[in-house]
């Protein structure tokens, strides 16, 4: 609470201080409730454009997101699998699609914002009708604020090139986890050449913080806004006699996870995986994948010989698991390699909220793995 004699530089610092927490804790709850729907923290956001504006195009909703139209793919594919919104061509020009939000489920968002209704309701009822108007007039004011700002910075801002290396020490590390706690984009994570170190990395663009606490590295990117529009790319080098644990928060797009020379103890994706790609080495026993928030245009291989089983929690479109192919598959589906269940070495892939155009195969033969390249599927619908 500010003095009467506060300045009012003071003032309008406090008020600005004061909007970003409350942006924060915004961005909470919508990841919080995102994960409550089943789905990603963007597709929350899509929900939300579309029950004010209606069936709206596909490319309007990348433009107003600041997505590209890959991105903006997959959230519809993950949204449609959700059974959130459905697929028109638009009568005027057939080429064009249509994004259609479905009653019945959107019902389901509105049920989810009740408590937080309630709970506003209680905490302003002391202030009056005036009050309010006052309330929504600089509401509108902010908006246009950040609105005007993040068009300046997309205009003005031009990302170097490459940034500084980072890099940590090997030291007696036996074992250690990876985070992307901000999501990750155009990422790249393979297996280094330094015995010396722990990892290496280079980002291009927006620079990440990174901290590394006893055996966890986070590398945590700054977030411009909700709708994430400033796009990060990366190589992260990782050491090969070290036991990994992997940890992707807040999703991952256009990513190459070329894992096939690492120790992999377990690799978690949370908030979704769009057009990427994962080589999964040779397992020590019972390893998990395990990927939160649906998937669309992933493939996944595993080494031959070692048995895989995927299980899938909402429903799977244009599916493909060692050679098999299925079409629409509602429900919850189960699919595993032939003598999974006895196999000491195995991996336990799981995923929940739907999956489109997801492939699991395997890897070429043991002498040809290095030489394989591994793709994107963005690079493969070229």
């Amino acid at each position: 609470m500010s003095s009467p004699g506060t300045s009012r530089a003071t003032l309008l610092a406090s008020v600005i201080r004061r909007l970003g927490r409350t942006n924060t804790q915004s961005v909470l709850f919508s990841h919080a409730l995102a994960a409550d729907l089943g789905i990603g923290p963007t597709d929350l956001d899509c929900l939300e454009l579309l029950q004010e504006l209606g069936p709206t195009p596909a490319g309007q909703l990348a433009e107003l997101m600041s997505l590209t139209t890959g991105a903006v793919t997959g959230m519809v594919d993950r949204l449609a699998s959700a059974g959130f919104v459905a697929r028109e061509s638009d009568p005027a020009d057939r080429r064009r699609v249509i994004v259609r939000p479905l009653a019945g489920r959107m019902a389901a968002l509105d049920s989810a914002y009740e408590p937080l209704l309630r709970a506003a309701t209680v905490v302003l009822a002391s202030f009056s009708d005036a009050d309010l108007r006052l309330m929504l007039d600089f509401q509108q004011r902010a908006g246009e604020l950040f609105r005007s700002e993040t068009e300046r910075l997309r205009t003005t801002r031009r990302p170097a090139p490459h940034g500084p290396d980072f890099s940590a020490p090997l030291d007696s590390a036996s074992s250690a986890c990876l985070e992307f706690a901000t999501g990750a984009f155009e990422l790249r994570l393979q297996a280094g050449n330094d015995a010396a170190l722990l990892y290496r990395a280079l980002f291009e663009g927006a620079q990440p913080a990174v901290r590394r606490q006893g055996g966890t590295v986070t590398f945590r990117h700054r977030r411009m806004s909700l709708l994430d529009w400033d796009k990060h790319s990366g190589l992260v080098l990782l050491n090969p006699t070290v036991a990994w644990t992997i940890v992707l928060r807040q999703g991952v797009s256009q990513a190459i996870l070329d894992l096939r020379e690492l120790d992999l103890r377990q690799l978690s994706i949370h908030g979704g995986a769009n057009k990427t790609d994962i080589a999964l080495p040779e397992p020590a026993g019972r390893v998990t994948l395990l990927v939160e928030g649906g998937l669309s245009r992933v493939t996944i291989r595993h080494p031959p010989g070692v048995p895989a089983q995927l299980r899938i929690r909402g429903g799977a479109n244009r599916l493909a698991f060692d050679g098999q192919r299925f079409g629409a598959v509602g429900g919850e589906v189960r699919l595993a390699s032939p003598g999974w269940d006895l196999a000491g070495q195995r991996y336990d892939i799981e995923v929940q909220g739907g999956a489109s155009r997801l492939e699991v195969s395997e890897l070429p033969e043991a002498s040809a793995a290095r030489a394989a390249p591994i793709h994107t599927a963005q690079e493969g619908t070229r």
